[in-house]
């Protein structure tokens, strides 16, 4: 017969571990837990009230060891790959924010990079933000098994009379928080029939290469580029350091003043509209034909290209900064790798023009913070000597929304040049004429 004192302890540990406190014993759970550095996101003075966890990586050892507290014990900080930053807090998904949808790798797809080189079932990440009149911390997890981001209920802190202790409170109120969701099983993903279709051998969710579409490299002068931005009512926010000449004589031949050109040099009339497959996006952009007179006549031109993410080809890339000749090499493995099921070749992946590049500007991966530098482009047009275009991406300011009481970043787009030749480096997209 079994002692009533053992049958007491074993049940009221069971209403313990069923209410979410931690237990010695948790059914042997192996999984191993990464935890990146958080966004941070304040003004000076609110950086100030809490200095500390602003240093090195305090935050995130203060929510290791709390999570020990919990149970969780193989909890490790880990590391972005080179030239990643944190997530921001608008870029995750939250329904209350206005998210650019045409990012180039996901979060998702970064964060499924990092355990899968470092070995992590699951991520903690998350940020410590000041928007408004309050300061927010929020964490989510990333499960490698069901491909998903969990967020755990975000904690408010009020700026007007800020100090550490709040900030501890908050930690330990999240890290319970966190910790149900680590406890929580994760359910494998759910595979659609494109992905099925991708696994089958159509790489990149297209059923036929398109033959004779590859775009040639050509020159083009800065003037030549400023002509290409108004004649198909692309978007640019021109660098007044540079190519001031080439304005002021573009100014004189239209008859106009320079700031009526860089004011229609900001002012774009396309729509862009994407599908997403498991590794590409394919992206339509065209006039909207909604613009009044402008100082060029439109081309009209549509753009139907796919972008191609080189780091879910080779995991071992990630998305990282190169030579010229290192993106050529790139584009000529995926050349010989990517074919579909009846082996028919898709041999016209290739690096964009300077114009095709402009096209898909919005789907161009850029860090929303005015503390970065521009992201650069490589693209195949040469100069009039032996270098290549670039296009740059960079954080350009903010507009407040209406509709979600926050700042939503915005990037400026400009064009410079860089030398192939002696190691001049940049980022790499990948580019197909799609049918």
């Amino acid at each position: 017969m079994l002692n009533t004192k053992w049958i007491t302890v074993v049940f009221l540990m069971g209403i313990l571990c069923f209410s979410g406190v931690s237990c010695a014993v948790d059914g042997g759970n192996t999984e191993k837990v990464g935890i990146l550095l958080f966004s941070r996101l304040a003004s000076e003075p609110v950086t100030k009230q809490i200095k500390k966890y602003y240093q090195k990586k305090e935050l995130e050892k203060a929510l290791v060891d709390a999570l020990q507290k919990e149970g969780i014990d193989d909890v490790k900080q880990v590391t972005y790959s080179k030239g990643q930053q944190p997530f921001t807090y608008d870029e995750i998904g939250a329904p209350r924010f206005d998210i650019d949808l045409g990012d180039f790798a996901t979060p998702e797809q970064i964060l499924n990079d990092i355990a899968s080189q470092q070995k992590f079932d699951k991520i903690i990440f998350g940020h410590l933000e000041e928007v408004s009149d309050a300061l927010y911390l929020v964490a989510r997890v990333y499960s490698k098994k069901g491909d998903t981001i969990a967020s755990a209920p975000e904690q408010k802190i009020k700026i007007k009379k800020i100090n550490p202790a709040e900030v501890k409170t908050a930690i330990r109120q999240l890290v319970v928080e966190i910790a149900k969701i680590l406890r929580t099983p994760s359910a494998p993903p759910q595979q659609t029939q494109q992905d099925d279709m991708l696994d089958e051998g159509l790489l990149f969710g297209l059923d036929e290469p398109s033959p004779s579409q590859t775009a040639v490299s050509h020159y083009a002068t800065p003037k030549d580029i400023y002509r290409m931005i108004l004649e198909n009512e692309f978007y640019a926010h021109p660098d007044y350091k540079h190519y001031q000449v080439e304005l002021d004589e573009l100014t004189k031949e239209l008859k106009t003043t320079k700031k009526t050109l860089t004011k229609e040099l900001k002012h774009h009339s396309r729509s862009t509209t994407y599908e997403k497959f498991k590794w590409i996006i394919k992206v339509k952009s065209k006039p909207t034909g909604k613009t009044s007179k402008r100082l060029l006549k439109s081309s009209n031109k549509t753009f139907n290209l796919c972008i191609f993410n080189p780091s879910r080809f080779n995991p071992n890339l990630g998305f990282r900064w190169m030579t010229y000749q290192e993106a050529q090499d790139i584009i000529a493995d995926i050349k010989t790798r990517a074919v579909t099921k009846d082996g028919k070749a898709f041999d016209d992946w290739r690096i964009p023009t300077i114009e095709e590049l402009f096209a898909i500007t919005r789907y161009l991966p850029w860090d929303k913070s005015p503390k970065t530098e521009p992201y650069y482009f490589w693209s195949s047009t040469l100069t009039k000597g032996a270098d290549l275009w670039i296009v740059e991406k960079v954080f350009s300011g903010s507009s407040f929304n209406k509709k979600t009481g926050r700042r939503q970043p915005f990037y400026g787009i400009d064009f410079n040049v860089a030398d192939p030749l002696k190691g001049g480096i940049a980022l790499l997209i990948v580019v197909r004429t799609c049918p």
